[in-house]
């Protein structure tokens, strides 16, 4: 077990890693409150250290908790265990993924821009996306068209003035 006194030097001022990833450390914050974890990433510039706890909901084993640390403000840092192999490749990215929703992202906000245009109230915009967040809807000209699927006759329009009696 390594003990650092994080108090020593200046506030802020960078230096060598206090551990490394895959290190299982411990340390007290600013609110005397013991915080252990396996470290994810350490950044010496601004001296934040990204820690991996156990989650604290009881209901998801296979999910963690992610935890930032200011080292600046913490006191008692120790190394409980030392990871003596490498640290692992992050996983590889899907740039066609990432790629797809910033497309879709920009889509969506150059059609708000186009809604707002049209003369859509701030009101109707709002309510589109948070029904949007649920149901499946979309725009035809200054209507609003909820739940419109194939499959199914049932579907909402949405008139211009967006109060529940223009409801169809």
């Amino acid at each position: 077990m390594i003990i650092f006194n994080m108090a020593a030097g200046s506030a802020g001022e960078p230096g060598p890693p206090p551990c490394k990833v895959g290190d299982i450390v411990t340390c007290k914050n600013c609110l005397e409150v013991n915080i252990e974890g396996e470290v994810l990433a350490y950044d010496p510039t601004s001296r934040l250290l990204a820690l991996k706890k156990p989650p604290t909901s009881s209901e998801r084993k296979n999910l963690c908790d992610i935890c930032i640390v200011n080292l600046n403000l913490v006191s008692d840092f120790q190394v409980k265990h030392e990871n003596a192999e490498p640290p692992r490749e992050p996983p590889s990215l899907d740039t066609n993924k990432l790629k797809r929703r910033t497309d879709e992202n920009i889509s969506e906000k150059m059609m708000l821009i186009q809604l707002n245009s049209k003369g859509i109230s701030k009101q109707g915009i709002q309510l589109y996306q948070t029904i949007k967040k649920t149901l499946k809807c979309r725009w035809v000209e200054d209507k609003m068209i909820v739940n419109e699927d194939d499959r199914k006759i049932s579907f909402i329009h949405i008139l211009f003035s967006y109060k529940h009696v223009f409801i169809k």
